[in-house]
């Protein structure tokens, strides 16, 4: 079931009804790509060079340039749109500079936490 019809059910049964102020559907439109910042570890780019990571999206080199600036930020996208990147690319790129950091992740459930470590094992090699 889509988004779109999740929400309609809601709508239809009076739940939420209240609450929803403004709904808009987007046209799906195609990535924006963005090379890795000059900044980027190399060996990180070459990891994810060898996962078929040649390129970011474009919210993912802001959140890297973000986070790396020392700014807080929150990132907002769909489904499968990259957002694990968003967060680990500049974890993994401080703890490459700088050994010994150290990064705390916080999931809201369990199975999320062991997807994103999987992802983080797979990207790291560990």
């Amino acid at each position: 079931m889509a988004l779109k019809d999740v929400v309609n059910v809601f709508q239809r049964n009076g739940y939420f009804r209240s609450g929803v102020v403004f709904r808009q559907y987007l046209a799906p439109r195609p990535g924006v790509f963005m090379e890795f910042p000059e900044s980027c570890s190399t060996q990180l780019v070459e990891s994810l060079n060898k996962r078929g990571i040649s390129r970011l999206y474009s919210h993912q080199h802001a959140a890297y340039t973000a986070a790396m600036g020392g700014q807080n930020l929150v990132v907002v996208t769909p489904t499968a749109s990259g957002k694990t990147l968003c967060y680990n690319l500049p974890i993994l790129d401080t703890m490459l500079k700088q050994p010994g950091s150290r990064a705390l992740y916080m999931f809201p459930t369990k199975a999320l936490a062991q997807d994103q470590l999987a992802e983080l094992r797979e990207t790291t090699g560990g």
